[in-house]
């Protein structure tokens, strides 16, 4: 940022002033310098924010970059999501741009339905750009899964109160009883050029409806 300075007279601590003819001080004079140093400070920062460009006819990009930096993203992206896809396929989502960002935190809700099975699931990640390997990775901090359990299968018996809290602990079905664990609704993962993708399980039932929205993205800057 470049500050106003006295040859351009400027005060001495690079303030604008407005002159008085009384005591023969001039008013500061704006330079093509500092009017380009301002733009720029102001564009680096609208511009930082994934897939946005400046528009002349858009007077909020400052505040939703602003948002972007310091607190959450103000626009979500959702897309419809298949059923069974089961190797990774592109979201119609730009790119991470490893020259603005060299990480990404972001939250994922999936939700499924299906005539005979319904999941609504909250994932959180990270993706990072790694300068060792110019690739993306990304990561997962929290993922569901999903325990599939015969509830007709025996389950142990109601053990006793805990003497100390009088509270019993939880009844576990029998191991017998645990079918399988299944994955999440969804799987996210990154190409190594910083372009998301997904793939889904496989839920039983026709009519088949999905969605994915990708929210609360929070960019840390690569310089």
């Amino acid at each position: 940022m470049l500050r106003i300075s006295e040859k351009d007279y400027g005060t001495k601590d690079g303030r604008f002033q407005n002159g008085d003819p009384v005591t023969n001080t001039r008013p500061t004079r704006v330079t093509a310098d500092w009017l380009n140093s301002v733009q720029e400070e102001i564009a680096n920062v609208i511009t930082s924010r994934n897939h946005t460009k400046l528009d002349a006819n858009d007077p909020t990009q400052l505040l939703k970059a602003i948002l972007d930096i310091y607190s959450y993203g103000v626009d979500p992206v959702s897309f419809s999501i298949d059923n069974a896809i089961k190797t990774p396929t592109d979201l119609t989502f730009e790119a991470f741009d490893k020259s603005l960002m060299k990480a990404v935190y972001f939250n994922a809700l999936s939700v499924r339905h299906t005539t005979k099975a319904d999941m609504t699931f909250m994932t959180s990640h990270v993706a990072v750009f790694s300068s060792f390997t110019s690739e993306w990775s990304l990561f997962t901090q929290y993922d569901p899964a999903i325990i599939k359990v015969d509830l007709q299968a025996p389950t142990h018996p109601m053990p006793p109160l805990n003497p100390s809290t009088n509270i019993p602990p939880p009844i576990q079905p029998d191991p017998a009883a645990v079918v399988k664990v299944l994955p999440g609704p969804h799987f996210l993962s990154i190409s190594a050029a910083g372009k998301l993708q997904y793939q889904t399980s496989t839920l039983d039932g026709d009519l088949h409806q999905g969605s994915l929205t990708l929210s609360h993205f929070r960019y840390l800057r690569s310089s």
